[in-house]
């Protein structure tokens, strides 16, 4: 029953009924939302701030940690390029080193031989010359020595002008089987 009245009565009248003090209400609602207030731009406020703050200081390290890993990426492959274009040069530089010894070695082979067939042919013309030379004193001494053989052998039959005459014709003949 008691209900029924409630119901039937007035919202001023059921608020004094609960035993609500006005001015203890509007005092207690200004505290709050004073309170409130001062919380919201002393704390709040600024806690909000470092927050967005630091929200933005981590979102612009993870965007840099995500381009220096683009970067790093980037420095490997071209690394890897820089790499691969050394190994080729590196092999056309002992590949012209190969080729050069071997012009090189080539060409001082052939210089050698060159030097060796001069030097043969030097060898051999000096040879044939001492040969020359030898001949020569052998065919001016056998000529002598016939001529002593021829003069021993008739000796006192021969005129001085007949053995002349024999010598002559000896070293005709031993200069004409040169």
């Amino acid at each position: 029953m008691r209900f029924l009245v409630l119901a039937s009565s007035s919202p001023v009248t059921i608020i004094e009924d609960f035993g609500v003090n006005w001015s203890l209400l509007l005092g207690n609602a200004l505290t709050f939302f004073l309170v409130s207030a001062l919380l919201y731009y002393f704390v709040f406020k600024p806690v909000i701030a470092k927050s967005s703050e630091r929200i933005s200081i981590i979102e612009k390290g993870l965007k840099d940690a995500d381009d220096a890993k683009a970067q790093l990426a980037k420095a490997q492959d071209s690394f890897a390029e820089k790499i691969k274009e050394a190994a080729i040069e590196s092999s056309k530089m002992i590949e012209n080193a190969k080729e050069q010894s071997k012009f090189i070695l080539e060409k001082a082979n052939k210089e050698a031989s060159e030097k060796s067939a001069i030097f043969l042919e030097k060898a051999k013309a000096q040879i044939a010359m001492e040969q020359e030379q030898l001949r020569t004193e052998l065919k001016s001494e056998l000529s002598g020595l016939v001529v002593k053989a021829a003069i021993k052998a008739v000796g006192d039959i021969l005129s001085d002008e007949q053995k002349t005459k024999i010598a002559e014709n000896s070293v005709k003949e031993l200069n004409q089987s040169k």
